[in-house]
Parts: structure tokens; sequence; C-alpha cells
């Protein structure tokens, strides 16, 4: 659980007030989260990491159980799209920490370089947990097809990853993802753990 930490609760996102009196309050304001900046995108990293040898583990276990399915290549595919959005987030955040004030790239970057860094990042550290959610929706599939993991899982991934599919499609909002994604991955974890004698 340590992606949540990297992404929600070391992350900023400018309030209207700020937002409204333009770029030097964003720039002011960005600066004050410097550090929140910096050691979020280094735990998002760790997350990052910890999630390659979730994804592995995870499919290797369906690819043993569902060996025919074509939802296990496309879950790894899925996990690989993750992984590369959320590295790219996160590095937006690390150098979103060194572009602000008192950042040890400051002098490279100007305050609207800093304005538009805090909007991407505050969009993107949401929207990049996406490709867990499609992850969960093939996961879905191979579950409820086979039954290789428990029903009760397969229920929960196919709502999870049909809210955050709905929301994206239908009214354009992908930061669901953020919100959702962590909490398939607690009840992944769960499954995994349960079966890691037998399989992983």
């Amino acid at each position: 659980m340590l992606a949540p930490v990297g992404s929600f609760i070391l992350g900023w996102d400018p309030d209207d007030v700020t937002v409204r009196e333009g770029t030097d309050a964003i720039y002011e304001a960005a600066g004050d989260h410097r550090v929140d900046f910096w050691v979020g995108g280094s735990i998002g990293f760790v997350a990052v990491l910890l999630l390659l040898g979730f994804a592995a583990g995870l499919t290797r276990l369906l690819e043993r159980r569902a060996p025919d399915s074509l939802a296990v290549p496309a879950a790894k595919l899925a996990f690989a799209a993750a992984l590369g959005g959320l590295m790219f987030s996160f590095g937006l955040k690390h150098v979103l920490a060194g572009g602000v004030p008192g950042g040890i790239d400051s002098s490279f970057y100007t305050k609207t370089d800093v304005e538009v860094l805090a909007l991407v990042v505050s969009q993107m550290q949401y929207a990049a947990w996406w490709g867990v959610l499609a992850a969960a929706a093939c996961v879905a599939v191979v579950t409820l097809r086979y039954r290789v993991l428990p029903l009760w899982f397969g229920i929960v991934s196919a709502v999870l990853a049909g809210v955050s599919i709905t929301a994206t499609v239908a009214i354009g909002l992908p930061y669901s993802a953020g919100l959702l994604a962590p909490v398939w991955l607690l009840a992944a974890g769960i499954v995994t753990l349960r079966l890691r004698d037998r399989e992983i």
C-alpha cells in the first residue's frame, strides 16, 4: 500500500484560490510542498518495483490455471502499461520537486514550467493507475470464465474495473483509477497470499 502514499498523501492539488491568483501564487505554493513531492516520488518508485514483482507472480499464477485464455497476456500488457505510466508520473513528481523554489534544479525551470508541471503531476498521479484497472478487468474475465480464483475476487475485479472504465469513457474521469486501483491491489494481495503456498 505504498503507492497511495506516494500518490495521494504526499501529493498536492492547487486549490481554487491559488489557481485564480495565477502563476506566481502556484509557484510559491508548490515550493511549500517540495519535500512532499520528493518523498512521494521516491515512495512511488519503490511501489513500482513492488508492483512489478506482484504482477509477475499474479500473471504466472493465471498462466498456470488458465493457459489458453487470451485475457492472461492481456493482463501482462495492462500491467506493463501501468508500470510505464506510474514510472512516468512519479518521475514527473521528482522533476517538479527539483524545479520548485528551493529544489535542486530550480534554476533550470521558469515559473510557468513549474505551474504546468504542478497541473500535470496533480492529475497524472491518479490517472497513471488506469493500467492497473485494465489488468483488473482482464483478471475478472479469467476468474469469472475459468474460476481460477475465488468468485468474490472476480466480482470485485469486475465492479472496480467497470466503474473506472465507465467513469473514463462516459465522463472523462480516468483519475478514478487512482482511487480504485489500490483497493483492487489490496484484494488481489489477499487472494495471492492465501494461495502462495500452493501456487506462487
